[in-house]
Formats: C-alpha cells, sequence, structure tokens
C-alpha cells in the first residue's frame, strides 16, 4: 500500500487567494485511487478564508490547518530581522525550515509555495528516493542569467551556483532532517551571526544543506521569464518574485486564470488584477530587482567576514 502524499503550503491572509487556486490545480491532478493530506501552515489567517481553504476537501484530499510554530518568535522578535521591516519576503517563508519538527509523525513532505500552479499528480515527485539526500529541489536557473548574482552565490553563500536551488519547491526528508536537528541548527547559525542575505531561507538551505541535495527536473519547479520559451508540459509553475499572473501579463498564466474561474476567491483575485496599477508597480519592480542586485554586489565585493562561506567554507561551523 502506497503511503499518503503529504504536502505543505505556508500562508497569511494576503496570499490565500493564491494559495486556493493551487490547491484546486493539485487536486485536479490527483489520482482518485491514492490519498492526499494537504498541511497549511498559516500566520493569523481570517475565518471566512480558513472556511474557503477547507472547502476544497475531496474523498481522497484532506486539508489540515496549524498554526505557526512558538519556535518562530525568536525569528520575529530578532530586531535584526530585515523580515520584520518592508521587504518584499513575509516571515512566512522561514516556515519550511520548521515543518519536519512541527510534523513529528510526518517521515516525508512536499513543500509548496502559494503562487505555483500544479500541472501533473505530485504523487509521481514525492514517490522520488532521495537516496543519502536530506531534500530535493531544482536548481535556480534564474540565478546563472545574472553575473552579480552568480557571483554572490559562489563568494557569499559559498556554493557552486549551478547547485543553488530555489526552496520555492522541495521534497523533504523529514525523518532525516529531524534527525540532524536541522531547525536547531539553523537557528544556531541565524542568531550567532545575523547572516546578511538576498534570499533568507533560501540562502541558509542552500548553505546549509550543500552536498545533501538530489538535483530533480526544472519541470517540477518551472519559474516564468520575460524573455525565453516556456516548457511544453510543465508539472509545477512558480510565480516567482514579481512575475504574478494576478498583476501582470506572464509566460504560463493561461494555467492560473483557467482555475482562478473555478475559485472561491475569483472575485478578490479578479479585483486585485483589474485595479493594479501596471505601469506604475513594474517601475518599482524594476526599482527593487536592482536593489537587490546592487546588495548582492555590495556583499561579494566587501566579503564581510560573517558570510556562509567564510564560515562555512572555512572551517569556522559545520554544514549538514
Amino acid at each position: 500500500m502506497k503511503k499518503t502524499v503529504q504536502v505543505f503550503y505556508s500562508v497569511d491572509d494576503r496570499y490565500a487567494p493564491y494559495l486556493g487556486v493551487s490547491i484546486l490545480s493539485l487536486i485536479d491532478h490527483t489520482n482518485p485511487n491514492r490519498n492526499y493530506e494537504i498541511n497549511i501552515v498559516h500566520k493569523n489567517l481570517s475565518k471566512d478564508n480558513k472556511d474557503k481553504l477547507k472547502k476544497l476537501k475531496t474523498k481522497n484530499v484532506k486539508i489540515k490547518l496549524v498554526g505557526m510554530n512558538k519556535s518562530l518568535e525568536e525569528i520575529k522578535n530578532n530586531s535584526n530581522n530585515r523580515l520584520n521591516g518592508g521587504d518584499i519576503f513575509t516571515l512566512t517563508i522561514f516556515f519550511r525550515i520548521f515543518l519536519p519538527k512541527m510534523f513529528k509523525l510526518k517521515d516525508k513532505g512536499i513543500y509548496i509555495d502559494c503562487d505555483t500552479i500544479i500541472n501533473q499528480d505530485i504523487a509521481e515527485l514525492f514517490d522520488m528516493d532521495l537516496g543519502d539526500n536530506l531534500i530535493a529541489g531544482v536548481q535556480d536557473k534564474s540565478i546563472s542569467k545574472n553575473p552579480t548574482f552568480t557571483k554572490y552565490v559562489e563568494k557569499v553563500v559559498g556554493i557552486p551556483f549551478d547547485h543553488y536551488i530555489n526552496s520555492g519547491m522541495m521534497l523533504m526528508d523529514f525523518k532525516k532532517l529531524r534527525k540532524v536537528k536541522f531547525d536547531e541548527h539553523f537557528l544556531y547559525l541565524f542568531n550567532k551571526y545575523h547572516f546578511e542575505t538576498i534570499a533568507p531561507d533560501q540562502d541558509y538551505i542552500n548553505a546549509m544543506l550543500f552536498n545533501k541535495i538530489k538535483y530533480v527536473d526544472y519541470k517540477w519547479n518551472c519559474m516564468p521569464v520575460e524573455l525565453g520559451i516556456p516548457l511544453k508540459n510543465p508539472a509545477i509553475i512558480h510565480y516567482n518574485l514579481f512575475l504574478k499572473p494576478w498583476h501582470y501579463k506572464v509566460m504560463y498564466d493561461k494555467y492560473f486564470w483557467n482555475y482562478v474561474k473555478q475559485s472561491d476567491f475569483k472575485k478578490e483575485i479578479e479585483e486585485e488584477r483589474n485595479t493594479y496599477k501596471w505601469r506604475f508597480k513594474k517601475a518599482i519592480d524594476k526599482l527593487h530587482l536592482l536593489t537587490m542586485v546592487k546588495r548582492a554586489a555590495d556583499m561579494y565585493k566587501r566579503n564581510p567576514k560573517n558570510t556562509f562561506a567564510n564560515v562555512l567554507t572555512t572551517g569556522k561551523e559545520k554544514r549538514i
């Protein structure tokens, strides 16, 4: 008998509508002869959003809502944490690091970001053999297209750029990650070094788990680009960073709007798209991106002592 497919999302009220669309797409590609459990780790979701998400359950797909783990308070209350400011990232991105500890009865799970469409049976990913690795992920190809980010990954994160994964989709061996105390190691590094980062959780995951990651086909975390040829059969579409279909016309947006039509969140999403001042916001997005590039360049040129590369690759601290 095959194990129940365990899927994990993290969300707050702002992203609840897009999570609802993602779950609809996931359910649409499930095997009716297989059981699935969708675990939603949330931060202060409204009752209305909770009810809409719970309604998505089917005969073979369970929906479970779980509140934020107290372990995150240590991050939330840290004055050096940029996420408490106006960053584009939210505190919920750190949830994935704590999933193995939060779900002590689960041996394995797939973490997926909310800004996704699932276009293939997720069980195919869940059933992959991780071997001796702790997680599986997809190389973040957007890094290789930008020389500044490439240098940042190699000189600051301290790994080859073509081994840097995007953490928006990860197959995780919870049992092994608990055994190596993944969450405790993260908190130790976070509180001791306060590493400057471009992608907070993603940089920590790549730096800590290097050589313990299985690299899977790009189709499992396929991200839109402004110029390029789309994949014919993407398994998971990830509308990463600024390329959101509820804001702009982007690659793969037809998949998203197909499921919006079926969603209880249809009204909110359409209103967001219709009222979005995209010309002005596009300029703001470009400014955000330029700021990220500038910060990345500043870090590898300045070469501060407390980077992942200097701390982990020189042997001051151990990777997992």
